[in-house]
């Protein structure tokens, strides 16, 4: 009798435990729940919020065109402002569905082996152009690395985030660096540029959506304040690292470490 006492009541004990278990559980899923709920609704605030002004522009260009005889070239000009306020509404949506992609555990990565110093190059290469509107030259400091396993597409979304920064907050005649190494069984990329720098009270906010910091581009360019969020994110989903160091007046250096 004693004993089947005993059992009974290690049954009991076990019961409680995994009822205890099961509602640590939910709360814990509930508190997610709300997390991702209340971060849906900002993002829909924030969308709507840096959407209104760019399609208010679209329109007023667009009605301005329809209403007034005007000559070819202001025409012309027009149209290139209303491709340019789309591009910048095309960025927005484009990175609200990759971070909502990231939130909700739905992006895929299509991992294979790379030359990193190859889509490194490439992504250089394709924002040499907005550099060379400022007078930025962009340096890059290649070593011979390993091949790396990874999204190509998604890895030259965070390059090209990178260096894109690094030239829209850098003044013009300046320079932006760019390194690839080895560092034990890591590859690393650093993009460095000699502009404003980022004061260490606004640091721990950086990588956060839609951040605001008192840094702002140096020729009036455009940030959706999500990219630097979906760069950790991206490097994150790939085990590797990403981070910062920063001085004011001295610039910034942001460094990819990627596992080999």
């Amino acid at each position: 009798m004693t004993d089947g006492g005993a059992g009974v009541d290690d049954a009991k004990h076990e019961t409680e435990d995994g009822l205890r278990r099961r509602i640590g559980e939910l709360e814990a899923a509930n508190v997610r729940l709300s997390e991702l709920n209340e971060l849906k609704n900002h993002f829909l605030g924030m969308a709507a919020h840096d959407l209104r002004n760019p399609l208010g522009s679209v329109k007023g260009l667009a009605d301005l065109m329809l209403e007034m005889n005007l000559p070819a070239d202001q025409q012309r000009e027009l149209l290139h402002e209303v491709s340019r306020v789309s591009t910048q509404m095309l960025d927005l949506v484009n990175d609200l569905l990759d971070l909502s992609a990231i939130e909700s555990g739905q992006l895929e990565l299509h991992i294979a082996p790379i030359d990193l110093g190859e889509l490194v190059e490439e992504r250089i290469h394709l924002q040499r152009i907005a550099a060379g509107r400022k007078h930025i030259e962009i340096n890059f400091d290649r070593q011979t690395v390993p091949p790396v396993r990874c999204d190509r597409e998604r890895m030259a979304q965070v390059f090209d985030n990178l260096i894109s920064n690094a030239v829209k907050f850098s003044p013009s005649y300046t320079k932006v660096s760019v390194e690839l190494s080895a560092l034990g069984v890591a590859a690393v990329v650093a993009v460095s540029d000699r502009g404003q720098g980022i004061p260490e009270a606004e640091l721990h906010r950086l990588f956060g959506a839609f951040s605001r910091l008192s840094v702002r581009p140096t020729a009036g360019e455009k940030s959706t304040g999500l990219g630097l969020s979906i760069v950790k994110r991206i490097v994150e989903e790939h085990d590797g690292v990403v981070g910062v160091e920063s001085k004011v007046g001295k610039g910034s250096s942001f460094r990819v470490i990627l596992p080999l």
